[in-house]
Order: structure tokens, then C-alpha cells, then sequence
């Protein structure tokens, strides 16, 4: 079949387009009102004036159409001709879209360059966005009589050595069976060389078809997006990753680093398509990207490719036209939208979103729209949501079958970095990837500056399958990693009020390697070649590294060594963490991960040898002060053995029962430390207990009384039944028992106690007496949160329900009068919160000496929409100070209380240790 040449209506004159011209009314700015218009559709394209400028129809009054035009209109004067084209705003794909640079419209610039002689881009200009002349190699891949419908393949070219095989798709609305096709050889991109015959009309096609920007590409079903979308930046990878057909938000103040993630996800990301889209930013940037791409190259097959031939750019740039930011991001995600419909993974990059809804906010203004929040249009939300719906793993239209995605990185540019910028508010109700950049980290020069805190991602529990298959470690790592540097913050703050030194060794090596995470692991400098990218495998060993040796310093502290000389001990194991990003990946993943096992090894034999020394040295120490000791003997005496060692479930419980009842209460016996002195409380008995290996999953043996109370006879036999008959009550396999066991006790005593008391007369009441009336109140019925204790504080909550400010004051006056030790603590924090007749509200809180604790109460209270009830926090302090931590602990027990009295609706958590 020979080719026929596609007419080329940009070469036609207007008048012969068949579509009546009207004229200009009015004109401000962008913005123009032609009049004569009947019959002109919404968005269709339209050329004004003399010098025929691109403009497209936005709204339609009677026979007045308002135009945005995509050019300046200086010069463009009321009266001038509109002419109609009859067709929407569209963009041209097919072969010759990669390794180009185009403006909104879709106007080649290299070509509008060569063809005006000026850096300066002529008004009117009509320039096709393929190449005409030049030739691809065609290989069909369908026969006369094969049956077409849309989105088939019916061919292929060479694109270049990047996308060898670039498919010619039938397009999505047509259909029809093959009567002549073009045999193999070269043709340019608009040859008829197809011809397809559908109800007896035949219809000739070329391998380029054109698209309307503001209508989706159709496709036949949308997939669940679970591979990920690597970029090589080792915090966004690990810690907040996307996936392939995510959406992903970067907003950030000037200067914080998001033009610099933008080029790097191109540069760098696993996608086989990039499309860059320079919407409204500084021209200088897109200079850049021009120069450093075809200096970039990526690995292909064995070969090296300029990672520009796998890229379309779109550029607008600040100097632009305002009204065709909006178009440059349409036009973006239609080329990105053709490309996936390939079955290719396609990454778009708009930098930034911020000037697109900026343009918007002017024309909204010009065509006197009622403005909503800064002045932006009411509809930017729903804007913004149809631009980032288009992103998606699909499967395509069409045969052979198909799967590509779309993956959206917009860079939001909030004024002064407020996230709570209308774009940035309405962008991240619609994306699930946030990467928030910090102003004082880009100050600091700590690139990316990514905020570790703010930042989340949606996509992690989808990853994770994918994780579990290649990178087993990495979640736990990965989860491992976020949880030290949350820690750390935490310590940052104690460490601000109270200085280093009072933390404990164990605090301190968290916070010593959360400060190596930060310098030497989500810090990285993108003009170096070891370290401009890291792939996944390189971020997964730096990670095991680093987390492994916190690990390993954390054993070493709890057998009794000092974090100072065991930090001096290991400072060349440091230096070697320090170092792991200088290895080159293009060493191969083979030779590097070779050498990250050796530093492993020497990192497990190190920390083997500082422990020998500490053993050694304790041996030492006990020769001199008790002569020869048999080695096996010293063994033995230094095993994990109660109480040194002690499980932490009963250490935590030891320290909370001393906490609440004083000082000596639970006590290792003189003569064997394996069993333990309870005194219980109010002056009863004590008794000798003993607790298995495996305590909570056996309860303690009661041996019996060691003293009875007061010397009176028999107490002691009626205290030691009393407790075990609380202990058989209160156990429960796998929870600890001893808190709940004494208080069942009290229980059980305080009953036996009031028996004979019923059967007293009643004494004679006072005058006064005869006339008090208590309040009418139920007695109260409390539950009770788990008990927490953390660095030897306690801290347990009761929660009731109340119906009127009077009965919660209450309350809390009969829960301290009843209770000596809660009247004993050291704070005891209320709030309460009670729905009065009508639309009236009470609520209240006291702190109690705690500053703010019972504001973040009420707040609590709040935020889970709790009503008619109270809470009191109790704490008794250990001596320690917690810092801010001790408002999470807080709020931690008034929470599980509140659960736990059925006020929340939660599934049930685990007991927390230490109750």
C-alpha cells in the first residue's frame, strides 16, 4: 500500500476552515470576550486576532464566548476577528515525543527556534508538534482482515536505542477491520498507511493521532499499585516510598531543595518515561534540565543510554503566558497518559502546582468569579483532584494486554512554607505520598531536607508484600529506623531542659545513633557519584548496619558496661559506619555487598571482645576482693538469674509496686534471692513469695506468712488465705498479676473488716448531722486503666461516667478520701466532659501541679468525641525526671481507661508491661 500524505489543516488558511469568524468585544489581560459566537463549544480552540493566537473558549454567554488566550495579546485590538477551528485543545502523539522540549500548547521550541531565528518564541506561530519530514522504520504487526478496535497495536517503530520499540496504538474511539496496511519501511508520521473499514466507511490513518488534554485516556481496568516507585534518595525510599502510579506531594518554602527531588526523580527513578513539566518556575531551571540530562546517562541492557532520550519536557516558565500554566499541565499528563497506554511506567514531575492554581487565581479574577480562600477560585480543590486522579496502575486498552502506570510528583510551593496554603491543604487531601521539606534543615545545609516527623506515606503496608519477597529485612529495618529517630526527638527535648548528662546510657546510644542516621544516612550530597543515587539494596544494608549496632551496644550496656567506653572501644566501627555511603554502586551490587559483610563480621567480633573484657574485668575485680574464684563457679554466679536480671515484666512490676505502696514493699528475701518479701498494704501480714523463670505464664508461689500482722493471732493464716484466694482470682496466663492481686486483696479485707460493723447501733446523729444531706449521687463505679511505670514512675487512670459538673467534683473528692494512696500521689490530673439540657456543654480539668497535663486531657477528651464521663490520671513520681514524655504516659493510660470503660470504640490492645 502506497501512503498518503494526512492533511495538514496548520498549512490552511482560517477563512477555509468552514467556520465563521467573530470579533473581539472586549479584552483584559489573558482574558478576551468575543461576540458572534453561536455555535462555539466550551474548550474549543480558537485563534484571535490578526496574528491567529492560540486561545481556548472557557465560558459561553449567549452568543459571547469568554477565551483564555495562550499568548500575549499586546497589540490585539475590540473588533478583531475569532476564528473557530472546531476541535478542543489537543496534543499529537506518536513517534518523536521523547528527547524533545515543548511550551503549554505543545509547540516544539527547538524548532520554533530554528525556524524564527530568536531566542523569543513569534506571536501566532503554527508549528507542528512531530516532525513531518522526518522517517521511522514501520513494522506492522496486523494483516488485511484483522479486526481493530481501540487501543490495539497494529505496529512499532524505532523510537531510539532508549524505547526500541515505540507501539503505534489504533486510537481508543475507533474501530473497524483491516483493508491495507503499509508494508514494512519508513514513513513519516503522517502517511495514511493504515485503512480500516467500519459499517462500509473506510477511514485512513497515520501513526500519529491526536488527543483532547482535558479528557482521560480510557482504559480498560484500574490495578492496585504494589511495585515501588524508587527515586534513589535513600530517606524517601526507606522511610516515606511511593509507588509505581502513586501520587506524590513536595511542598516546601524557597530554597528548601524541591526542584532539586524534581530533577532527581527524573535523573534517577526506575520509570521508563519521564515527563518534566516546568510550570511557572524560573527559566534557569529548565536551562538546567536541558544541560544536564544528555550528560546524564543510565544503564540499558549493558549499554549506556543519555537519560534525555527516555524524557519529554514541557516548559513554562515564569515569563510565559499565565493562562497556559493551566494547559502545560494538561498537555503533561496526556503524553504520560499515551506513554503508559504502551505498557510503560511513566513518571510526571509538575514543578510546581503552586503557579498553576496561581493562574488559575488570575483568570478567575479577570472573568469576576466570587473568590474563596487568598483569593484562589472555590473550584481549585476539584481542579487539583481531576489533574492527580489521572495518575494509577491501569491495564490498557486494546491487544496484546497491557499493564503501565502514570506515577504524579508535584512540587507545591506554599508562600513563607505555611502548609496550611489553600494548594497545599487542598494537594494533600488528594495524594498519599507527602514529602515535606523543612526551611531550618535546608538551612542547616541537610539535603534532602526532608522532615522526617511530618512526612508519611500511604503506601508502606502495600509494599510490604514486595519488601517480604526481595528484601525481607527491609520493613522491620525500615520501622526499626523511624522508630530511633522518633526517640530522639523526645530526648532532643530532655536533653534541652536537662543537658546530656542525666540521660541514661541507654538514651544516649539512641540518641548518638539516631545523630549518625541523620548525618550519614538521610543526609545525601546529590553532586557526588557515590552518592547522587542509592539503590535499594545499598539503603538496606546501611540500615541493618547502622540499627545493628545500636543493638549490639544496647547488650553490651545491660551487662553492665558504660556507654563512654564502649563508644571509645568501637570509634573505628563508627568511623565505618560513617563511610558506608562513599561506596560507588557502580562498583556492583556483588563487590559492595561483599564488603558491608566484613564490616558486619568485624562489627559482631568487636562487640564480642568489649564483652569478654567486661567479664574479664568483673572476674578480676571479685579475685581481688575473694581470692582465686573458679572460672565455671563465676559463670554460673554471673548468669541471668533473678532479681539482677530479672524478667523486665517483673522488674517494671517491682518498681510499680514500690512506687504506689512505698518504698520495701516488694523486697528480695536476705537469704535467697530468688524469693521475694510482699508487705501488704494497711498494716496486714507479710509473706515469702517466689516467682517461676517464666513468670507471667506461671503466677508466684505463696511459701507462706513472714510476719503476722501486728503479732494478733490467726491474722496471719486469714491474710495468706485471703491472698492466694486474690492471686487464683486475678491471674491470667501471659499478664502480669501482682498489682491486681494486692488490690483484690485490700478488696477482700476491707469486707471482712465491715461484716461486724453492720450489726453496730447507729450512734446518735448531732444536730448538725440531722440536717446535712449528702448528695444524691450512685456511688461511683471506676475502671481502671493498666498501670504503667516508666524510669520508676507510675501512672494509672479511673475513669466514670457523670451527668453534672457537681457529681464529678465529687467523685473525685470520694476517690481521695477513699483511697490513701491515690490521696498520697504526687499528681492527681482530672478532666471531665458532660452534655447539659439543650445544646449547653460543661467541661473542665485541673492539673494538679502537673503544668498542662489536665488541658492535654481534655483535649484527649475532644479529639475522641467523649461525653458524660470523667478521668483522673494519677501519678506517683519515681524520682526521675521524664521530660515531655511524661504527658505521652499520661494521655497513654487516660486513653486505655476510656477504652476500656467502653467510651471508645477500639479494638482491645495488648497489656502493656509493668502494670
Amino acid at each position: 500500500m502506497a501512503p498518503k500524505k494526512a492533511a495538514n489543516n496548520s498549512s490552511k488558511s482560517n477563512e477555509d476552515d468552514g467556520f465563521t469568524a467573530g470579533k473581539i468585544y472586549s479584552i483584559s489581560g489573558p482574558v478576551v470576550i468575543a461576540e458572534d459566537m453561536i455555535g462555539v463549544a466550551m474548550y474549543e480552540l480558537v485563534r484571535v486576532g490578526h496574528d491567529n493566537l492560540v486561545g481556548e473558549v472557557i465560558r459561553i454567554n449567549g452568543d459571547q464566548a469568554s477565551i483564555q488566550v495562550y499568548e500575549e495579546t499586546s497589540g490585539v485590538m475590540v473588533g478583531d476577528p475569532v476564528y473557530r477551528t472546531g476541535k478542543p485543545l489537543s496534543v499529537e502523539l506518536g513517534p518523536g515525543l521523547l528527547n524533545g522540549i515543548y511550551d503549554g500548547i505543545q509547540r516544539p521550541l527547538e524548532a520554533i527556534s530554528k525556524m524564527a531565528k530568536s531566542i523569543y518564541i513569534p506571536r501566532g506561530i503554527a508549528v507542528p508538534a512531530l516532525d513531518r519530514d522526518k522517517k521511522w522504520e514501520f513494522t506492522p504487526s496486523v494483516k488485511v482482515g484483522d479486526h481493530l478496535s481501540g487501543g490495539d497495536v497494529w505496529g512499532s517503530v524505532f523510537e531510539n536505542s532508549f524505547l526500541a520499540n515505540h507501539k503505534i496504538l489504533f486510537p481508543p474511539r475507533a474501530r473497524g477491520t483491516v483493508t491495507k496496511i503499509a508494508s514494512k519501511g519508513e514513513y513519516t508520521v503522517v502517511d495514511n498507511i493504515l485503512e480500516v473499514e467500519f459499517d462500509g466507511k473506510k477511514t485512513e490513518y497515520p501513526m500519529m493521532q491526536s488527543w483532547p488534554v482535558r479528557v482521560p485516556r480510557p482504559s480498560n481496568d484500574k490495578k492496585s499499585a504494589d511495585q515501588p516507585f524508587i527515586v534513589g534518595q535513600r530517606v524517601l525510599d526507606a522511610l516515606f516510598p511511593s509507588v509505581q502510579g502513586g501520587t506524590v506531594a513536595i511542598p516546601g518554602a524557597f530554597g528548601c531543595g524541591k526542584t532539586v527531588i524534581s530533577q532527581s526523580v527524573s535523573k534517577f527513578s526506575n520509570s521508563d518515561v519521564i515527563v518534566y513539566v516546568g510550570c511557572g518556575e524560573r527559566g534557569n531551571e529548565m536551562a538546567e534540565v536541558l544541560k544536564d540530562f544528555p550528560e546524564l546517562t543510565i544503564e540499558v541492557d549493558g549499554r549506556k543510554e543519555p537519560i534525555m532520550k527516555r524524557t519529554t519536557l514541557i516548559a513554562n516558565t515564569s515569563n510565559m503566558p499565565v493562562a497556559a500554566r493551566e494547559a502545560s499541565i494538561y498537555t503533561g499528563i496526556t503524553v504520560a497518559e499515551y506513554f503508559r497506554d504502551q505498557g510503560l511506567n511513566v513518571a510526571m514531575m509538575a514543578d510546581s502546582s503552586s503557579r498553576w492554581a496561581e493562574a488559575l487565581r488570575e483568570l478567575s479574577g479577570r472573568l469576576g468569579e466570587m473568590p474563596a480562600d487568598q483569593g484562589f477560585p472555590a473550584y481549585l480543590g476539584a481542579k487539583l483532584a481531576s489533574f492527580y486522579e489521572r495518575a494509577g496502575r491501569v491495564q490498557t486498552l486494546g491487544s496484546p494486554e497491557r499493564e503501565g502506570s502514570v506515577s504524579i510528583v508535584g512540587a507545591v510551593s506554599p508562600p513563607g512554607g505555611d502548609f496550611s496554603d489553600p494548594v497545599t491543604t487542598a494537594t494533600l487531601g488528594i495524594v498519599q505520598v507527602f514529602w515535606g521539606l523543612d526551611k531550618k534543615l535546608a538551612q542547616r545545609k541537610h539535603f534532602p531536607s526532608i522532615n522526617t516527623s511530618a512526612s508519611y506515606s500511604k503506601y508502606n503496608n502495600i509494599l510490604d508484600k514486595y519488601y517480604e519477597k526481595n528484601y525481607p529485612d527491609f520493613p522491620r529495618l525500615r520501622d526499626r529506623i523511624k522508630q530511633l529517630l522518633s526517640d530522639s526527638e523526645e530526648l532532643d527535648q530532655v536533653v534541652q531542659l536537662v543537658g546530656k548528662s542525666a540521660l541514661s546510657d541507654p538514651d544516649k546510644i539512641t540518641l548518638d545513633i539516631a545523630g549518625l542516621i541523620k548525618e550519614d544516612f538521610l543526609q545525601q550530597n546529590g553532586y557526588s557519584d557515590y552518592d547522587q543515587f542509592c539503590p535499594i539494596w545499598k539503603t538496606e544494608w546501611m540500615m541493618k548496619l547502622m540499627v545493628g549496632f545500636h543493638d549490639e551496644a544496647q547488650k553490651v550496656i545491660a551487662q553492665g558496661q558504660s556507654w563512654a567506653k564502649v563508644r571509645e572501644a568501637t570509634s573505628e566501627l563508627q568511623a565505618n559506619l560513617r563511610q558506608l555511603k562513599f561506596e560507588v554502586p557502580t562498583d556492583g551490587q556483588e563487590v559492595i555487598t561483599k564488603r558491608y559483610e566484613e564490616i558486619q563480621q568485624k562489627m559482631t567480633d568487636k562487640f564480642a571482645a568489649v564483652m569478654d573484657e567486661n567479664l574479664q574485668s568483673t572476674q578480676n575485680k571479685l579475685k581481688l576482693a575473694h581470692g582465686h574464684i573458679d572460672t565455671a563457679f563465676f559463670l554460673i554466679l554471673f548468669q541471668p538469674l533473678t532479681p539482677r536480671t530479672m524478667s523486665e515484666e517483673l522488674q517494671d512490676e517491682v518498681e510499680a509496686i514500690n512506687s504506689i505502696y512505698g518504698d520495701g514493699s516488694l523486697v528480695p528475701s536476705d537469704d535467697d534471692s530468688s524469693i521475694y518479701i510482699l508487705n501488704l498494704p494497711g498494716g496486714a501480714s507479710s509473706l515469702r513469695l517466689k516467682f517461676p523463670s517464666d513468670y507471667p505464664s506461671q503466677p508466684p508461689t505463696v511459701l507462706g506468712t513472714h510476719h503476722s500482722s501486728g503479732g494478733v493471732k490467726g491474722a496471719g493464716a486469714r491474710d495468706l488465705g485471703l491472698f492466694r484466694d486474690a492471686l487464683t482470682e486475678v491471674f491470667q496466663e501471659g499478664l502480669v498479676c501482682l498489682f491486681d492481686a494486692v488490690e483484690e486483696f485490700t478488696r477482700r479485707a476491707e469486707e471482712q473488716k465491715s461484716e461486724p460493723q453492720e450489726m453496730e447501733p447507729l450512734a446518735a446523729s448531732t444536730p448538725e448531722e440531722e440536717y446535712y444531706e449528702e448528695p444524691d449521687f450512685p456511688p461511683p463505679e471506676w475502671v481502671l486503666s493498666d498501670l504503667v511505670t516508666e524510669s520508676k514512675s507510675t501512672f494509672l487512670a479511673h475513669v466514670a461516667r457523670v451527668t453534672s459538673p457537681g457529681q464529678a467534683r465529687y467523685y473525685v473528692q470520694l476517690l481521695l478520701a477513699s483511697d490513701k494512696r491515690i490521696r498520697g500521689a504526687t499528681h492527681n490530673m482530672t478532666a471531665w466532659r458532660i452534655r447539659g439540657p439543650g445544646a449547653s456543654s460543661f467541661q473542665d480539668c485541673d492539673d494538679d501541679g502537673e503544668a498542662a497535663a489536665g488541658g492535654r486531657m481534655l483535649h484527649l477528651m475532644q479529639v475522641m468525641d467523649v461525653w458524660d464521663a470523667m478521668v483522673v490520671v494519677t501519678r506517683w513520681y519515681g524520682g526521675v525526671q521524664l521530660g515531655p514524655r511524661r504527658f505521652a504516659l499520661i494521655n497513654a493510660v487516660a486513653r486505655d481507661g476510656l477504652v476500656k470503660a467502653g467510651l471508645v470504640k477500639e479494638e482491645k490492645q495488648e497489656k502493656k508491661r509493668g502494670k
